[in-house]
């Protein structure tokens, strides 16, 4: 079995909220190892690597898995299409600026970023994680139209999940066309929290360096194995508040120009990020 919907993006954005919400619905199957990443960096596999992943699917009416990085890949919309037709997507946005200080510890917590980096500067310079660019929606959503109709692609805004999550998932099984009356377990649960500084933090930034260095398989299976230690150890700190001026600064400066365009779009009103 191959999939009928994704989840496609954005990361820090509830996606994983999302999947696993979804995955509790009795008419659903989704993958329940979030970021397959196969039209992305795994394609060369073939499609009998990727329908292999599914084996799990037992006859549910919609079956999905979710990779936020689909959104940002330019490649990645005519390869779904040519692979697997007319789905159906959810695609999860955030306030752009929010999403990247959000990531910004992310990578911090992982001991990619050091933890005295300053977010104004790794937004500016945009370096390999993309901090700035991932937040420039519109041409993200803009390439997926030219493959699937917008009546089968979601958008949907952390902001409502967070105010009402019981509508966003409804709107999720909609598109689905599954029952909209299920109420999962997780809906009011955070999954994913990315609120903490571990306690090593900077013992991981120097020895991701030496990983670094390892054949990628070696070092996948010790990153997976130091990331379980990790959710274990206690906090430092909890990461401090994104000051509202520089928030407001970076988003007229980066974004609102094109908030606007994808408001317009999508025929969505966004202001609430304004």
């Amino acid at each position: 079995m191959i999939p009928n919907f994704l989840i496609t993006g954005v990361q820090k954005a509830a996606t994983s909220w999302i999947a696993v919400c979804l995955g509790e619905h009795p008419q659903i199957f989704i993958h329940e190892r979030k970021e397959i990443f196969y039209f992305d960096k795994h394609y060369s596999r073939g499609l009998n690597w990727y329908e292999a992943q599914f084996s799990g699917w037992s006859g549910e009416t919609a079956v999905g898995e979710a990779t936020p990085n689909y959104l940002y890949e330019p490649n990645v919309p005519e390869r779904i299409y040519n692979t697997l037709g007319n789905i159906k997507l959810i695609t999860s946005l955030r306030h752009p600026v929010d999403r990247a200080y959000s990531a910004f510890w992310h990578y911090v917590r992982r001991g990619l970023i050091p933890q005295d980096a300053d977010f104004k500067t790794e937004f500016e310079q945009d370096g390999q994680f993309a901090l700035r660019t991932r937040g420039n929606y519109f041409e993200q959503i803009r390439r997926y139209s030219y493959y699937f109709p917008q009546e089968h692609h979601l958008i949907v805004f952390q902001e409502e999940m967070k105010a009402r999550p019981s509508k966003t998932l409804q709107k999720c099984y909609a598109l689905l066309e599954v029952d909209v009356n299920y109420r999962p377990k997780k809906m009011g649960e955070l999954i994913n929290p990315g609120d903490r500084v571990l306690l090593f933090h900077n013992y991981i930034y120097k020895i991701r360096k030496l990983l670094d260095k390892l054949p990628r398989n070696v070092r996948y299976k010790i990153v997976k194995r130091a990331s379980k230690v990790q959710e274990r150890m206690p906090e430092l700190q909890k990461p401090p508040r994104l000051d509202l001026d520089l928030r407001r600064e970076l988003y007229e400066k980066h974004y609102a120009a094109d908030v606007r365009q994808l408001s317009e779009f999508i025929d969505v009103n966004i202001s609430f990020w304004s």
